[in-house]
């Protein structure tokens, strides 16, 4: 019988409000239009680029659920047969380092923008946060995968704290981005009535 896998059910929910950047006046508009070598003062956050992050963000947070979900490890902590003991982990820890990834690579994405320095160096902080999420869960599975019983036990052992882990540090780069990726007026905005959509 292989190890039995525990963890503490801890929610986070996102706190990236789906609001826009300040159009540019006019006046902008014109002289980047007869300048356009000039560098323009770094935009801020738009609709697109919040839906962009919230549609990566989902599938992470939906699968660090599921990942801590009692039923779920239930189900896989009574199976006594290996194979079918490490591939009902892996239906649970490979969605979430697949989606920890791309939640990485969409930060990524987002800081090669023309934001603001402060903004930048926020995208890049999480896009390390999250990969470093995604290498934690990649650990484990290593470690489930094991033929050697020890390492097998070492991965039950830490499987809770990991996942719990993702959990409770999911919202921190969302809420310190807002702060530094929005105009402010959006963030007025945002400060006055936060959005909690996913």
């Amino acid at each position: 019988m292989r190890p039995a896998l525990s963890a503490l059910v801890v929610c986070a929910g996102l706190l990236l409000a789906a609001c826009g950047s300040e159009d540019p006046s006019s006046e902008e508009s014109a002289d980047k239009a007869a300048s356009p070598s000039s560098s323009p003062s770094p935009a801020y956050f738009s609709p697109d680029d919040t839906q962009a992050i919230n549609e990566a963000a989902g599938p992470a947070q939906a699968a660090a659920a599921k990942a801590i979900a009692p039923a779920r490890l239930g189900v896989c902590n009574k199976i006594k047969d290996y194979p079918a003991w490490r591939a009902c982990w892996h239906d649970l820890l490979d969605p979430l380092a697949r989606g920890l990834t791309g939640l990485s690579a969409s930060f990524e994405s987002m800081a090669a923008k023309d934001l603001p320095e402060d903004c930048v160096a926020e995208l890049q902080g999480a896009a390390r946060s999250f990969e470093d999420f995604a290498s934690n869960v990649r650990g484990l599975l290593t470690g489930l995968d094991s033929d050697k019983a020890a390492a097998q036990l070492k991965a039950a052992k830490k499987y809770g704290a990991t996942v719990t882990r993702v959990q409770v540090g999911f919202s921190k780069p969302f809420q310190e981005m807002t702060q530094v990726c929005y105009s402010p007026k959006d963030l007025a905005s945002i400060t006055a009535s936060p959005s909690k959509q996913p």
